[in-house]
Parts: structure tokens; C-alpha cells; sequence
């Protein structure tokens, strides 16, 4: 249709034809070109066997060529499934026409279209008869408009050469423009309609009631003044009329979600914007009609706007709260506010702070603040963090955060309502009284683990069982990645190579919501005493037995101590070590052990990292950088080993590997590609470069060096995996072997914690026994259900939700000597955080999709 003629390539022409399988059923425009380009396939396909015709067809795709406007105009999901909605409306329109006794043509008892046969020698031209030597000289054309130019150059060109032609756009939008003389009187106008009209009704095989009047020149009926006051009338009652937020004061951010706005914005209302902005063309009064997702966030904006105007202000809307509460949380200027209030955007800024106010008393008015949609019955994980703000730049307030996670499934049984509820009060905030229960630890006590044989440990005897796959598919990976430029195959990075391997059974999405903070430093024993007690109250909350607690190395070194020297903190609790952090603790044991030994030189001489990032790569500060820097080397160090095994064979033996390799990338990724990890001819050449490793490392201490990387490098992936994947076995298998390097590389507290952490969890089974098996599968969390090898560890879910919600560039800069405003600024974070996530859904700007 517009735009430079493409080459067709054998991508385009499998795409081409696999909508032309979905258009032929359809109406339209596209069905006919559909079928056409149906028919020229089968030609293609019946005539391939003759050498003589195959020449001739393969001269003919040669001068095959599309527009790229016209491509992606044929292959649009969303074109079908309207056409699919028009035949769905055309059948129910011939229902009701049949059952009100008026003559109507069904569209499935319509004549199929005529498909005409084009002749080996036709060109996509339609050019009959042309000569096979001659073909080359003919203008290449689009294989599905037909067209050199655009139609609006050849509108043009008529309108240049022929100026008494008239073209006319009808009123409907999906009609396409009526071209006719402009000497055509209006009787003869009229005269042929009724012609027109008459050979319609009096024909059986005539087109439907939409298609004729599409052959038709409509007249625009101008719309009266009354017309347009009744509409508005209308509009206003239902305005007026509208209900008001469905929730108590003040409302959470389970009540600003999309889904209390559509049970707020009436359906006229919503539908006439939507027509109004061209969103829709369909006639709908009884639900809400449906709407893109970027549209259908404008519609509602314009709608909320228009509610919370009409009522001065009376009337808050989702939008009007949450975005004020956003602005706040992210910028916390009040001038912003005011502007945005102006132009009936969002709330003023009094209300604001008396929405904040409210919020940070109901915190304080409850012993156990509970989400709304937070069910009972069911596996729950609490994650705490220290989260801090910083006045300026000698001090810090230190504060506990947390979050509340839980899988989002048909097994819960209802969530839990919040009963508590505030009258509106005044903007101002009373400083607290203390709510820190004060605990001193005393003597501390170390747990008995004596007990534990570690000798018949399940994870001792099978370290190397439950690592068996993982150190298979990477050492498969590494092999693969050397191989694919010789197959013409290009694999992506290791995480998309996982991702490709697991495309089923993802698991359900994890409930993530903020928990009230604890005005207090997480370095303080008296803090973590409340925490576990507030913990407890939750439990008993959702009538749970035993409940999991999730913290970094930092806080887990203090809350043991204190749990360990209590019953009921040992029955009701399962403490875990996050994840994340040990992650980052041993990138940066592999950082100290080689960096020094070129490590650090390798990176930036290659530019694979630059010269001032190099520091948080080595010490794992800088997490996406340092694991991305270490796929890089060790796929390199990969690659220079096993080619030194390969100069070590002899050629029948490379040529062997290499057919194996082969084979491997081949099946990947189908449901082949594991077995074949285990079969026989790749575990011998597993064995056999292992051995050749441990051979070369007694006799080469700087190929020993590397070996000891590299070793290094597949215990972290693994580690990873494990966590990707959420399989439990493989992660207490990997941090079992991870213990042996925090020894070795002096990390002092994980070697003492993280050891006390893994003979914890292999006890479960004792101590905790309905509790392992819905830890099994739910001690990850999964934020999104596109793709599978995609759940996050629990520490790294509160970094990315509240912790970095709470950094904002207002901050607490100008209300620290006012301690009730920094009462309330500290007690209203999660909620005000949170409110702040849902006001980035509604504007469909949400970071985590």
C-alpha cells in the first residue's frame, strides 16, 4: 500500500500463508485476497514436480514483492478477531430479522467466493499469457494489494487528470470513499439508489443490508441543538447518579484499583467517551464495551476527571486520590499537586495530607494491619528489610519494612476484611508514643544440632544427584554456544537458553503486598522482638500454624539468636536466609579470589566492563553487572578448555563430538532435548572431559586456577537456577556446596549462619512437616507468567517493590525538625507506596511488566 516494494523471503511468504488459512473464512477485503494468494500457494505446490513449470514458478517468486504497510495489515491479530466480530454480529442480526418475519440472506448460506484458477504462466500482475523472457521486464507489484503506489497517489492521479471527478467519505468509518462525476444531477443520484435498492431486495444472491448501503452515498443529517442538549442532559444525570468509591475511609490500594473505577464511571458515560475519541464504532448500552488496554486507560481517566469535577471535589475518585498520593510519594511537592488539582487532575493537596494522615493513624490504631485480599488458610511468607531515609548527609533514620507474599490460586478461602475504619480528620499528626517492645537478649544460646548424622544426611549423600541435570544442560549450553556458527543456528544468552527449556508449567503469580513499617533500627534486638511478635499476630490473623520468615545474613544473625532461646518462635516459625544476598556475598568471594590474578584486567581490557564499574562487579554490589560479566569470562575459559580436550583426542574422536553436538542443537528446544542429555554418547564425553580436567590440574597450577573459576562460576549459575526454577532440592544441594567456598574464602558469617541455615532446612521434615511441602513449591515468588525460568527470590522482591519505592527525590528533606510530619511520612510509607503501584497500573506504566 505505501512505502518501497520488499523482497520475499521465506519467513514472509510461511507468515503470509499462514493468515491466509485464518482470512479465507472471514469477510471482507482481506478473504478475497486470502484466497487468491491460497490458490497461487496450491499452484506453487501442484506444479513443483514438473522441472519445466518449476522453473517457471521459481522465475516467478523471483519477482514476488510486498509492502511492508500491506504485510502488517494482513498479518494483524486484532483485523481478524474484528472480522470474527462482525460475522458474529451479522448471524445475530440475521436472527433477529428471521424471528421479526423480514427476508434476510444468512451469511453461512452466502456463495463461497469463486476462486479462479491462475495458469502456470499468470504472474501476480494477473497478465495472461506473457512469454517466460518477457517476464523480467514487467513492474514488480505487492503479492497482496496488487499496487505499485499507494492509493493515495492514485487518487491523486485521477484527481490530476480527471478534475470532474468527486470523491465523497461517508460518514461511517469503515466505508471506503465514493468516487462519481460531478456533472451527476441529484435526481440521477436518487434514481440510481432506487435502482440500486430495487435490484437488491428483487435479487437472491444480492450482498448483505451493510454491504449495499456501503455502495450507496449517504447524506450527513445535521444534528439539531436540542439534539445535542438532550445527549448532554443525559450524560449529566448519569454523572450525577454515579455511585461513589465502594470502600471505607481511608481506602487502601486494593480499593483504587481498574477494577473499582468500571464499577464507578457509569456504562453511557464510559461508552460515549469511547466513541466520542474513536476508540469504538460499536453500538453497545448494556456493559462497558471493550477496549484496548492504552485506550481504555484514557476512557477511564477522562471519565474520573469528569466525576470528580462535576462533584467539586466531593466526589474522590481512584484517579484523583491515587495520583495525588503519587505525586507525593514522588516528588512530595505541593505546588505539582496544586496543578494537577487545578486542572481537576487529581485531589488537593489539603486532602492529600489528610488522606496521609488517616492512613499513617489506622497503622498506628491497629496491632495487626492486614491487606484487604489477604486470604487465611493459606502458605504466607513475610519478608523484612531495613529500609532507610536520609535527612541529610550525617544522618539516617532506620526503619524494618515488609511485605506480605502469597500465590494467587482457587485454594484460599476468601480474603480477609478489614473491619477498622477512620472518620476524616485534620491534616496533623500526633508523634506516637513508643511501640517498640523493649528485649534484652542476654546470654546467647546456640541450637542443638548435634543430633543431626550428618553422615545419612538425604543432601549429603545427593549433592551430586540434584545437580546432576543443572551441570548437564550448562555444560550442553557452553558446547552449543562453541558449535552454532558452524550449524547456522544462533542460541541466545544463557538465561534465554533456560527460558526456551521451560515454557510450561509456570507457576501461579505471587500476591505481593506491604506490610506497616517498624519505626525502628533492624540492628536492635528490641525491633526484631517486635517484628517476630507482630508476625505471630499475623499468623493467628489467617489461622496459621506455622508461618515463613525471610531476611538477609545482617538481620538473620540477630533473629535466630532471639528465636533460638524461645519455643513458641521455633514451633511457630521457619527463618530463612535470602537468597539474593548470599547470591551477592559469594560473587563477591570469587571477586577477591581472582581478582588479582587478571581477572579484573581481562574484564576492562576487553571493554566487557568499564573502568568505574569495575568495583561493584569484583564485590557484587552491583548485581546484574557482576553476574553478567561472569557468563561472559567463564564462557570464554569454556570455550579455551574444551578445545585443548579436543586437541587432545584424536580426529574420529572430535568428528564424534561434534555429531553429538550437533544432534543437540537440532532438538533444542523440544521435549527430546533432556533425554538426549542422558543418553549415553553425551555422558561419555562428559566423563571423559572431566577426567581430562582433573588430569591437566595436576600437572598445570594456572590451568588449575581457571578450573577452580570455572567450578566456582557453575556452582553460582546453578544456585540461580535453582531459584529461577523454584526447585527446592537443587538449592539446599547448591548451598551445601557453596559453604565449602565461604569457608575457603574467609566470608566469616555466612560460613557461620549459612551452615545453621542448610541444617535447618534439611530438618524440616522433623520439625516442620506440613510445612516442607508447601514450601517446596512456593518458597519463590513469581511476579509474571510470560515465560517460565522467571521466579525471583524473596529478598530481591522487597528490594524491588518497597525499598525502591521508598527512595523518592522528596524524601523527608524539609520536615525533619516537624516530628508529626515525619511520624506520618515514615508510618504511611508501604501504603503510600503502594497506592503509588497502583496508580502506575492505571496508567498502564507499570515497571514491572
Amino acid at each position: 500500500k505505501s512505502g518501497d516494494l520488499c523482497k520475499l523471503t521465506p519467513h514472509t511468504i510461511a507468515k503470509i500463508s499462514e493468515y491466509c488459512k485464518k482470512w479465507i473464512d472471514l469477510d471482507g477485503e482481506q478473504s478475497t485476497i486470502a484466497a487468491n494468494i491460497a490458490e497461487l500457494i496450491k499452484r506453487w505446490s501442484f506444479h513443483s514436480e514438473t522441472e519445466l513449470v518449476r522453473d517457471e514458478i521459481d522465475t516467478e517468486i523471483a519477482n514476488l514483492r510486498y509492502h511492508k504497510e500491506c504485510y502488517v495489515r494482513f498479518c494483524d491479530k486484532t483485523k481478524i478477531e474484528r472480522a470474527e466480530k462482525r460475522i458474529i454480529k451479522k448471524k445475530a442480526m440475521t436472527v433477529d430479522a428471521s424471528t421479526k418475519g423480514e427476508p434476510s440472506t444468512p451469511f453461512a448460506n452466502r456463495p463461497a467466493p469463486v476462486h479462479v484458477r491462475i495458469s502456470p504462466r499468470t504472474l501476480i500482475s494477473g497478465s495472461e499469457g506473457i512469454t517466460r523472457r518477457n517476464r523480467h521486464v514487467l513492474p514488480e507489484q505487492c503479492i497482496i494489494c496488487k499496487r505499485q503506489e499507494t492509493y493515495k497517489v492514485d487518487k491523486a492521479r485521477l484527481q490530476r487528470d480527471y478534475p470532474q471527478l468527486v470523491f465523497h467519505r461517508p460518514i461511517v468509518r469503515n466505508r471506503s470513499e465514493l468516487v462519481f462525476v460531478e456533472e451527476l444531477s441529484v435526481g440521477e443520484v436518487a434514481e440510481t439508489c432506487g435502482t440500486a435498492d430495487t435490484e437488491g431486495a428483487d435479487s437472491e444472491e444480492s450482498d448483505s443490508d451493510e454491504e449495499m448501503i456501503s455502495e450507496t452515498p449517504i447524506d450527513k443529517k445535521e444534528v439539531t441543538l436540542k439534539e445535542y442538549y438532550d445527549v448532554a442532559m443525559a450524560l449529566q444525570n448519569a454523572i450525577k447518579g454515579a455511585r461513589a468509591m465502594d470502600s471505607s475511609w481511608p481506602p487502601s490500594s486494593v480499593d483504587l484499583s481498574t477494577t473499582q473505577v468500571l464499577k464507578m464511571v457509569p456504562i453511557v458515560l464510559f461508552n460515549f467517551i469511547a466513541w466520542i475519541l474513536g476508540f469504538s464504532d460499536y453500538p453497545e448500552m448494556s456493559s462497558h464495551l471493550k477496549l484496548e488496554d492504552s485506550h481504555m486507560t484514557k476512557v477511564l481517566s477522562i471519565c474520573q476527571d469528569m466525576l470528580y469535577i462535576a462533584s467539586n471535589g466531593r466526589k474522590q475518585t481512584p484517579k484523583s486520590l491515587a495520583l495525588g498520593m503519587a505525586v507525593r510519594q514522588l516528588t512530595r511537592s505541593s505546588q505539582l499537586t496544586q496543578i494537577l488539582n487545578g486542572f481537576g487532575h487529581c485531589a488537593s493537596h489539603s486532602a492529600i495530607l489528610t488522606y496521609e494522615t488517616d492512613l499513617a493513624k489506622l497503622a498506628i490504631k491497629s496491632d495487626c494491619c492486614i491487606p484487604k485480599d489477604t486470604e487465611k488458610h493459606k502458605f504466607t511468607c513475610l519478608v523484612y528489610d531495613n529500609d532507610d531515609f536520609t535527612e541529610d548527609s550525617r544522618n539516617q533514620t532506620h526503619i524494618l519494612g515488609g511485605i506480605l507474599i502469597q500465590r494467587e490460586d482457587l485454594s484460599g478461602n476468601g480474603p480477609v476484611v478489614v473491619t477498622q475504619q477512620l472518620k476524616k480528620g485534620g491534616r496533623t499528626l500526633q508523634a506516637p508514643s513508643e511501640s517498640i517492645i523493649p528485649y534484652s537478649l542476654g546470654k546467647k544460646q546456640t541450637p542443638n544440632f548435634l543430633g543431626t548424622s550428618l553422615s545419612s544426611t538425604f543432601y549429603e549423600i545427593n549433592v551430586s544427584f540434584h545437580q546432576d541435570l543443572a551441570k548437564r544442560l550448562d555444560f550442553a549450553y557452553f558446547l552449543m554456544k562453541m558449535r552454532q556458527n558452524h550449524v547456522g543456528t544462533v542460541l541466545p544468552g544463557w538465561t534465554g537458553f533456560n527460558i526456551l527449556l521451560r515454557q510450561s508449567a509456570i507457576p501461579p503469580l505471587s500476591r505481593i503486598r506491604y506490610l506497616p513499617i517498624i519505626d525502628g533500627s533492624p540492628s536492635d534486638y528490641s525491633t526484631l522482638y517486635t517484628a517476630l511478635l507482630k508476625s505471630i499476630n499475623i499468623a493467628d490473623t489467617l489461622s496459621l500454624e506455622h508461618i515463613v520468615l525471610v531476611f538477609d545474613e545482617a538481620i538473620y544473625a540477630k533473629i535466630q539468636q532471639i528465636r533460638w532461646k524461645d519455643e513458641i518462635f521455633m514451633k511457630r516459625f521457619v527463618v530463612r536466609l535470602g537468597e539474593f544476598h548470599a547470591t551477592m556475598s559469594f560473587l563477591s568471594a570469587i571477586g577477591n579470589m581472582f581478582r588479582d590474578a587478571g581477572l579484573q584486567d581481562i574484564l576492562i581490557e576487553s571493554d566487557v566492563v568499564g573502568q568505574g564499574q569495575i568495583k561493584g562487579v569484583m564485590t557484587g554490589k552491583h548485581y546484574n553487572r557482576s553476574m553478567h560479566c561472569h557468563k561472559v569470562m567463564s564462557e570464554a575459559l569454556h570455550r579455551l578448555r574444551f578445545q585443548a580436550f579436543l586437541d587432545s583426542v584424536s580426529d574420529e574422536e572430535s568428528a564424534n563430538i561434534y555429531s553429538v553436538v550437533s544432534d543437540l542443537l537440532n532438538n533444542f528446544p523440544s521435549e527430546d532435548f533432556e533425554e538426549k542429555l542422558t543418553a549415553e554418547p553425551f555422558s561419555e564425553i562428559l566423563d571423559k572431559y572431566e577426567d581430562f580436567v582433573v588430569q591437566e590440574s595436576e600437572c598445570n597450577p594456572t590451568f588449575s586456577l581457571w578450573s577452580t573459576y570455572l567450578e566456582m562460576i557453575g556452582i553460582l549459575l546453578q544456585f540461580v537456577r535453582a531459584t529461577r526454577e523454584g526447585n527446592w532440592e537443587l538449592h539446599l544441594s547448591t548451598m551445601r556446596s557453596m559453604l565449602t567456598w565461604y569457608f575457603g574464602c574467609d566470608r566469616v558469617n555466612y560460613c557461620r549462619y549459612g551452615t545453621a541455615y542448610w541444617l535447618e532446612m534439611t530438618r524440616l521434615q522433623e520439625t516442620h512437616p506440613t510445612l516442607l511441602r508447601d514450601l517446596r513449591d512456593q518458597w519463590t515468588v513469581q511476579r509474571q507468567q510470560n515465560h517460565g525460568f522467571s521466579s525471583v527470590a524473596c529478598d530481591m522482591t522487597i528490594e524491588q517493590t518497597l525499598n525502591r519505592d521508598s527512595k523518592t527525590k522528596g524524601g523527608m528533606v524539609g520536615i525533619t525538625l516537624n516530628r508529626g510530619a515525619m511520624q506520618r511520612w515514615i508510618i504511611a510509607q508501604s501504603d503510600r507506596s503502594a497506592i503509588t503501584g497502583e496508580c502506575m497500573k492505571m496508567a498502564g506504566t507499570d515497571p514491572t511488566k
